[in-house]
């Protein structure tokens, strides 16, 4: 008899209430290759339109023209298995009950790991970022900055989301009375939605993590070391004195340099300072996440999570190119804590997702939640040996921002 089982209330317990916790991503408008084919741990490719040039009057370069979808970027697929108990007391229990005390805060777990990887991602990706106060007082001003530089970047109309962490929006006193009245408002709290400010949608998130910064004091007297090469992935920072012996500087550190901004989708500077963020560093042949000064070297090497692009379209993001001896700064001040949002206009983002290979000797189904398009494909049956239901998620992991600049992260220090 064929070894066939279908899945049953348990594996849909877990699956429906997973799309609704996805606010970040159902928020995002979602492609996928139509030419993609079902695959594992394979590689796909995403298309970033280019914007045409115009050489004269209204004439567009036939070579541009041509080759108007470009910029392909590969998005990597990756697979998530989940397992329930599925001993005798579990399924006797009520499924109510299951639902709200067992599904569903499981459901927001997993949907929390995907999240998490996908906010991380674009803020990673983000051309520039925006530092909201100071001592956990929100400048207003600078938090509508953050929505008016997407803008400025050519979104036009494009709808706009905002997320923020839940502790952000505790220490934003000021931020109490932007929205709707508890009254008119109390439905969307449930959801985390907090309603519109500035034209945004604004939703808070424990997804959010907070930065911590290095504890380097001397970062203020930093130049380049070097004059950097269009498509280059790294940059050279020189320090006009050694930092001193056991200070750090961590992954995800922010680095601006004099005169170099961010550009819009024409490549015309936006009036912000480019950030350069830090994927890692190294410092006399070692390559680390996080770099501790040993009170001697006055140089390192800051490895970027973008290239750098000054004229190869579509990835031009910054307005030249540094240059040896041009000043850098950072943003972030030396070991505060920042609690941390993410401003984007929703066709900003792309977020694909795919059922992958399903697990043999079982049947696939999904969940979707109509309103976002997000669609949870799951397989499921039981692993009798280790007495477990096995159920499995996919999605197309590998989050990808065509337009950077159309995503801004703010940051709030505590101290």
């Amino acid at each position: 008899m064929a070894n066939n089982f279908t899945p049953n209330v348990l594996a849909k317990a877990f699956a429906a209430p997973f799309p609704s916790k996805l606010q970040f991503i159902k928020n995002a408008v979602q492609t996928l290759n139509p030419e993609f084919r079902a695959g594992n741990g394979a590689t796909m490719n995403i298309v970033v339109p280019d914007y045409p040039t115009v050489v004269s009057g209204a004439v567009i370069n036939a070579g541009t023209e041509l080759n108007y979808q470009s910029g392909v970027r590969p998005l990597t697929l990756t697979q998530k298995h989940v397992a329930f108990g599925a001993e005798q007391a579990i399924r006797s229990l009520d499924i109510l009950s299951f639902v709200e005390q067992v599904a569903k805060p499981y459901a927001a777990a997993l949907a929390s790991d995907i999240q998490k990887q996908a906010i991380a991602e674009v803020s990673a990706q983000a051309d520039a970022s925006v530092v909201i106060g100071s001592a956990g007082a929100i400048d207003m001003n600078k938090f509508r900055m953050a929505a008016k530089l997407i803008r400025k970047a050519r979104s036009f109309g494009a709808e706009m989301f905002a997320i923020i962490d839940p502790m952000l929006l505790g220490q934003a006193s000021n931020l109490a009375n932007l929205f709707l009245p508890s009254s008119i408002s109390e439905p969307m709290w449930k959801d985390s939605t907090l309603g519109r400010f500035g034209g945004m949608e604004v939703f808070d998130s424990a997804d959010c993590e907070s930065y911590t910064a290095g504890d380097c004091d001397q970062l203020a007297a930093m130049s380049v070391t070097a004059n950097v090469s269009e498509g280059a992935t790294s940059i050279g920072i020189t320090f006009s004195t050694a930092p001193t012996s056991g200070t750090t500087l961590k992954k995800g550190h922010r680095f601006n340099v004099a005169g170099i901004q961010a550009v819009d989708i024409y490549g015309n500077p936006t009036g912000a300072l480019y950030d350069f963020v830090a994927k890692s560093y190294t410092v006399g042949g070692v390559t680390a996440d996080d770099v501790t000064f040993d009170g001697v070297v006055t140089a390192i090497t800051v490895n970027l999570e973008k290239a750098i692009y000054a004229t190869s379209k579509p990835n031009i993001n910054v307005s030249a190119l540094p240059a040896a001896s041009d000043t850098a700064s950072s943003v972030f001040a030396a070991g505060k804590t920042y609690l941390t949002g993410l401003i984007w206009a929703k066709e900003a983002v792309y977020v694909g997702q795919a059922r992958l290979l399903p697990m043999a000797g079982t049947e696939s189904t999904g969940e979707s939640n109509p309103e976002s398009g997000v669609l949870v494909s799951y397989s499921a049956g039981p692993d009798i040996l280790n007495g477990r239901e096995v159920g499995r998620w996919d999605w197309l992991g590998g989050w990808c921002v065509p337009r950077t600049n159309w995503v801004v992260p703010v940051y709030l220090p505590t101290t």
